[in-house]
C-alpha cells in the first residue's frame, strides 16, 4: 500500500544514541566490539502532504540551528553526490547532511520496493537531538535510521532487508569505512556484541542485561573533538601503513579487553572490569585517538582508583575527545572528571532501540 494522490500522513521516529563500551576502532578491522544503546535520543517527525503542490522538502533541525527548502531534485543531486567520496570532506560540515542523504538514500530505497519512479511528495521534516554532535554517541547514525524509519513507514512500508542496508549507506556517506556498529546499536538497542565473520559479515549478539555491570558506568562528554570520525578513522588506517607492529599490537591490545569484558559480564567477575577498561585505553592512546589533556585527566582518574577511556573514534589533538566513558561514579572518578571540566550526560544504558510510532522498527 502506498500514500494516496491527497494523503496527509504525520509519522514520529525516535532512536537512542550509542556508547561502545570496548573495541572502538578494532571494530573497523573485524575485531570485536561491546556496544549499548544510549538513552539520549533523537526524534523525528516526518509530515507528508500531496497537497502542497510542488515537491518540495522543508527541514527544520532545531537543535542543528537549521531551517530550509528543497526541491526535491536538489535532495535528489545532493545525495548522489555525497556517493563521490571525494566530495565528503568539503560536504560532511554540512549541519543539513546527513537528513539529506538520509531522505536521498529512503526515497531511493522506497522506489526500489516500489518498483516505480522514486516518489516525489512534499514533505516537513523537524528533527530534535539530545545526542552531542561530533561526541562519539551515534548522532549521524540515530538521524539517518530515524529519518528513513519514518519515510519508509509514511509510505507503509515495514523495515525489511534493504532497510538497514540504506542506514548503512547513510553512515558511509557520514564517515567513509564505518564499522557498522553504530547503526546495529541505534536499530537494535540492549547491549550488543559485535563481530565480522569470515564472509565479513557483522553478526550481532544480544548480551542480556549486564546491569550490574553498566550501572557503574557514567559518560562524560570531554568536548567536541578537532577532527571529524572520518579524520580519525583514516588516521588510523595510515598508522597501519607507516607503523603496521604498532597499530597490530593496539589492535590485539583492544581485542583481548573487548573479550575479557565480555567473560567479565557472563561470568559476573565485577573485579575484572576495571582492568578491561584501562588495556582498552591503552590500545586506544597507542593508536594515537586520545589527545594529550584527555589523557591527563584519564590518568588522575586512574590514580584514584577508578578506570575510564575514550568512547567512540576521539580526536588526533586538541582539547577535547568526544565522550569518555567513566567507571567507578561513585568514588573519585566522577568528580575529577567534572573538575577536568568535562559534561556528564544523564542517560542510561541498554536502552531500546529504534521506534516508529512508539513501536519496534528493525529487520531482525
Amino acid at each position: 500500500m502506498t500514500i494516496t494522490a491527497n494523503a496527509r500522513r504525520v509519522v514520529r521516529a525516535s532512536a537512542p544514541g550509542k556508547v561502545i563500551l570496548v573495541g572502538e576502532h578494532a571494530a573497523v578491522y573485524g575485531r570485536p566490539a561491546i556496544v549499548a544503546a544510549l538513552g539520549l535520543r533523537v526524534e523525528v517527525e516526518l509530515e507528508v502532504d500531496s497537497d502542497r503542490g510542488a515537491a518540495t522538502v522543508d527541514l527544520d533541525l532545531r537543535d542543528f540551528g537549521v531551517r530550509d527548502r528543497f526541491e526535491w531534485p536538489q535532495v535528489e543531486v545532493y545525495a548522489g553526490a555525497a556517493r563521490d567520496r571525494a566530495a565528503l570532506p568539503a560536504m560532511g560540515h554540512r549541519r543539513s547532511h546527513v537528513a539529506l542523504v538520509a531522505l536521498g538514500e529512503a526515497q531511493l530505497a522506497v522506489a526500489r520496493r516500489l518498483q516505480t519512479a522514486p516518489p516525489r511528495r512534499s514533505i516537513v521534516l523537524r528533527i530534535a537531538s539530545e545526542l552531542p554532535v561530533g561526541g562519539g554517541c551515534g548522532s549521524s547514525a540515530a538521524v539517518g535510521a530515524a529519518v528513513i524509519a519514518a519515510f519508509f513507514a509514511a509510505f507503509d512500508l515495514d523495515a525489511g532487508p534493504d532497510f538497514e542496508r540504506t542506514a548503512l549507506e547513510v553512515e558511509r556517506r557520514q564517515h567513509g569505512s564505518p564499522s557498522g556498529v553504530d547503526t546495529a546499536a541505534v536499530l537494535r538497542g540492549g547491549v550488543l556484541w559485535t563481530l565480522r565473520d569470515a564472509e565479513s559479515r557483522l553478526r550481532i549478539t544480544h548480551l542480556g542485561d549486564p546491569a550490574r555491570i553498566i550501572e557503574r558506568f557514567e559518560m562524560y562528554d570531554s568536548g567536541v573533538p578537532a577532527q571529524s570520525t572520518g579524520e580519525v578513522v583514516a588516521a588510523v588506517a595510515s598508522l597501519g601503513q607507516s607503523q603496521p607492529s604498532v597499530h597490530g599490537n593496539a589492535l590485539d591490545l583492544l581485542e583481548a579487553a573487548t573479550r575479557d569484558f565480555k567473560s567479565a559480564i557472563e561470568d559476573g567477575e565485577h573485579a575484572r572490569v576495571p582492568g578491561c577498561v584501562r588495556r582498552a585505553e591503552q590500545g586506544l592512546e597507542s593508536l594515537g585517538v586520545v589527545p594529550e589533556p584527555v589523557r591527563r585527566v584519564i590518568r588522575k582518574i586512574e590514580k584514584a582508583g577508578g578506570a575510564a577511556k575514550v568512547s567512540g573514534a576521539g580526536a588526533l589533538g586538541g582539547a577535547g575527545a568526544g565522550s569518555v566513558l567513566v567507571l567507578d561514579p561513585g568514588g573519585d572518578s566522577g568528580r575529577i572528571a567534572s573538575g577536568a571540566g568535562w559534561r556528564r550526560l544523564d542517560g542510561e544504558l541498554g536502552v531500546v532501540g529504534l521506534t516508529v510510532d512508539g513501536r519496534g522498527f528493525t529487520s531482525s
